[in-house]
């Protein structure tokens, strides 16, 4: 077995795979042989990650090797089987999380049926055996990796881009009484009308999961093939002896407990040069004036109504400061295409780019300088470029723990819960007056400066390199108490 041989087990989506890009890319650097196994979906990204290694190493640099995993993506298997828009939303409030936990959650987690996961469980075993690496890390999402794992009698690291509010068990049951439980969008602190029945809403998800049809239905069908226990992701991870490795630190968190079995890096992010290297072209535009960055991610797609309602909301932004400039990413449904063209005047259009896709990483545009706030969708790795970069946020959550970014972000003074009346929906007058708030009112300056300030709490040193190099101690670790 090589000790220098690195396995990286991963979903193939880029917000449960850029920490391990991000970390694999320090392992390359550092002359590791490494190996990513995910579904083919990834080959292009590992494709662009050896690239890049190549371009931002001084010394030759091996590329890493991509297995492809049988079966289909997370969210792939998910539309075909459960949704054919792709998204698994709900409302906020105790009645919208206790139905995402009970369908949507379910269905997303199992969006395998039982010979499908089987498939994916069988191939990673394959792939561990061929590669017989001396490091696994597994995205805590990929329980088919778990199972390979554990199979194997293997050890592995848990390398994660969710917070130590999502992982770490906490003392006193406090997350029954003391956090908002996820999807509910309650606020932090919990204020005592909702106290009990944020408890009731715990175990009522925790009941209404368990007894999900689709859950029981896989987790029968891996028990009556020998894997043994609940679905390993979550509760069913839980596990003293495996480590985990954190893309974030407890002071951008809720302030929570934690334990030496989970390591906080601060956020895990993809290296990049910078934009003026990058993209001259964007580098030019964004220095034209200050810029407000709206990216909800790689899966939102935007319907007609919701084009509506943002451009009313970024109207009002662009009424209040004369100013600003906005760079849009916005992918549309097909049949939606023109409704821009009904919707968007020669002024609006000379102020606001609108892009289908970002050909650099939101990180660089942000580390640029010239951009005052980002509004996003409150995933993990939104939320943490926003707080690398310090700047303001606008959250715009759909889903389960994108409305607990959604709370941290006001818990934390650095910017605006943008939707809270209407989500998952955008409200235009909403969306509006929570830029008004950010930008261009008594509390703005605030704001920025609470976002500085979170920003000068994270650690020196990137977290893809403090991820790394807590691996290669935790492995050391290991080889010193077997010898």
């Amino acid at each position: 077995m090589d000790g220098h041989k690195i396995l990286m087990l991963t979903n193939s989506e880029l917000g449960q795979a850029t920490v391990c890009l991000s970390v694999a890319h320090e392992f390359l650097l550092r002359g590791y042989d490494v190996h990513v196994a995910s579904f083919s979906t990834l080959r292009g990204q590992v494709d662009e990650m050896n690239a890049r290694a190549g371009v931002l190493s001084d010394e030759a640099v091996a590329a890493a090797t991509f297995h492809p995993v049988h079966g289909l993506p997370m969210m792939e298997a998910y539309m075909q089987r459960c949704s054919a828009d792709g998204l698994p939303m709900h409302p906020p409030g105790f009645y919208g999380a206790l139905d995402a936990f009970r369908s949507k959650f379910a269905q997303l987690v199992g969006c395998w049926g039982g010979p499908e996961y089987l498939r994916a469980y069988e191939s990673i075993v394959a792939i561990i055996k061929k590669i017989q690496p001396a490091i696994i890390t597994v995205d805590p999402l990929f329980g088919q990796a778990v199972d390979a794992c554990r199979t194997l009698g293997r050890e592995f690291i848990i390398l994660s881009p969710n917070t130590f509010r999502d992982h770490v068990f906490q003392p006193w049951l406090a997350t029954l009484w003391k956090f908002p439980f996820t999807g509910s969008g309650y606020p932090f602190p919990i204020p005592c009308r909702l106290f009990l029945l944020n408890i009731y809403l715990a175990t009522q998800v925790v009941k209404t999961y368990r007894n999900s049809p689709i859950m029981k239905d896989l987790t029968r069908y891996r028990n009556d093939h020998g894997l043994s226990g609940p679905l390993p992701i979550f509760s069913g991870l839980r596990d003293s002896r495996v480590p985990f490795v954190l893309a974030c630190t407890l002071d951008i968190d809720y302030p929570c407990s934690s334990t030496e079995q989970y390591t906080g890096c601060g956020p895990i992010l993809r290296p990049f040069r910078p934009i003026a290297v990058e993209s001259p072209e964007l580098a030019a535009w964004l220095a034209k004036a200050p810029t407000v960055l709206i990216n909800l991610g790689s899966h939102v797609v935007y319907d007609a109504e919701n084009v509506r309602q943002c451009v009313e909301g970024i109207r009002i932004l662009l009424d209040c400061r004369s100013d600003v400039q906005v760079l849009w990413k916005m992918k549309t449904l097909a049949k939606d295409n023109r409704i821009l063209d009904d919707l968007v005047d020669v002024s609006f259009a000379e102020r606001v780019r609108i892009e289908s896709w970002l050909d650099v990483d939101p990180a660089c545009i942000l580390e640029n300088g010239n951009v005052i706030c980002m509004v996003h969708h409150g995933g993990a790795n939104s939320y943490n470029e926003a707080v690398s970069a310090g700047v303001p946020h606008i959250v715009l959550p759909l889903w389960l723990d994108t409305y607990d970014f959604a709370n941290r972000v006001e818990y934390h003074g650095i910017g605006v819960w943008g939707s809270k009346t209407s989500a998952p929906k955008t409200n235009g007058k909403e969306l509006g007056e929570a830029f008004r708030r950010v930008l261009a009112s008594a509390e703005s300056e605030t704001i920025r400066t609470k976002a500085q300030a979170l920003q000068n709490t994270l650690p020196l040193t990137p977290g893809r390199v403090l991820a790394c190099e807590k691996i290669i101690e935790l492995v050391g670790n290991r080889a010193k108490k077997t010898q």
